[in-house]
């Protein structure tokens, strides 16, 4: 119990809440990137941690990598109240050739060849509907951004 109450004593501190607040962040920022697994997103965190103790490293990767984990896109609220008309969610799904499937593509054969066509020609459309998605995200919150403007 002892060592229970030592262990919440460290991690209560209030620059190492700071600490995982701010490793919270990057961690819901590296999960929103397409490609960043939780595993990238410590290797991506460890710089951070070249000045810290051990275990004040330790709490921040670890914030990092829940925080990466969970993540399925990055939440804005954009109006004045919660409501769920007023969020939305920042997402890219996986653009890489795996998750596109085109990383094991054979054209030893016609049929191969025909497969491997129509594999790209969805590769192609999931892309545009990823960048037309993305897009209207822009869109809506330029409108966002200007309606703050002249408020």
């Amino acid at each position: 119990m002892e060592l229970l109450t030592s262990g919440m004593a460290v991690v209560f501190r209030p620059g190492m809440l700071l600490m995982v607040v701010v490793a919270v962040f990057l961690g819901t920022l590296f999960g929103a990137l397409p490609g960043v697994s939780g595993t990238m997103a410590v290797t991506l965190g460890i710089p951070f941690t070249y000045s810290m103790n051990a275990t004040d490293a330790i709490v921040f990767l670890v914030a990092i990598y829940c925080a990466s984990i969970t993540g399925g896109g990055l939440t804005l609220q954009i109006g004045d109240t919660a409501d769920d008309y007023n969020k939305m969610t920042v997402a890219v799904a996986n653009m890489s050739a795996k998750g596109l499937g085109l990383d094991n593509l054979k054209i030893t054969s016609e049929t191969l060849a025909s497969s491997a066509i129509d594999t790209v020609k969805n590769a192609i459309n999931t892309v545009s509907s990823q960048r037309a998605n993305l897009g209207a995200l822009q869109n809506r919150l330029e409108h966002t951004i200007n309606n703050l403007d002249v408020a």
